[in-house]
């Protein structure tokens, strides 16, 4: 497992704990609720600041049942200028496993933030969904092709995730 690999799994592990922490902490669906609605309304601030913390909102308290409303959310903040965001945005939809961001997260594996591109990879080697392949595989041989090690490392990773030769819990909601 490389660096990259262990730093973004470590994130993962505390996205993981701090959800469990949530649910720990009882939650109800009315403080989910207010605080995703707080979460979009930062989002449409044109202050940078404000908005990466409004996606981290949405990432800390949507869960599978409010996913359907929040996926066309958070796939145009993918394209937010702010890396922050883009990252946010990113976890948040491997969070709901959101196949149908497939394409917008392999966008942002040509990603000139290196955060970001790790982090579209990692969704998508999470979500685990094998149409993701192609887009991961083109991302990896041109990063071979460009001798960017750090990069094919971390695109091999989401493939062998998909393929089940790297153990991963692929995320699932009903």
């Amino acid at each position: 497992m490389t660096t990259m690999t262990r730093t973004m799994a470590a994130v993962a592990g505390m996205m993981t704990l701090v959800a469990g922490l949530a649910g720990a902490q009882g939650w109800d669906k009315k403080t989910i609720e207010k605080m995703l609605a707080d979460g979009t309304k930062k989002m449409a601030s044109p202050d940078a600041k404000v908005r990466a913390e409004g996606s981290g909102y949405i990432l800390g308290y949507i869960t599978c049942a409010y996913r359907t409303p929040y996926i066309p959310q958070m796939v145009k903040a993918l394209k937010d200028p702010e890396p922050k965001v883009r990252v946010n945005a990113a976890q948040t939809l491997e969070k709901i496993a959101a196949k149908e961001a497939i394409p917008d997260l392999i966008a942002l594996l040509d990603d000139p933030v290196n955060d970001v591109s790790d982090r579209a990879a990692f969704a998508l080697g999470t979500i685990g969904d094998p149409s993701a392949v192609p887009g991961i595989t083109k991302a990896r041989d041109a990063a071979r092709a460009a001798s960017k090690s750090s990069r094919v490392s971390m695109f091999q990773e989401a493939l062998d995730e998909i393929s089940g030769k790297s153990p991963t819990e692929h995320t699932h909601c009903p």
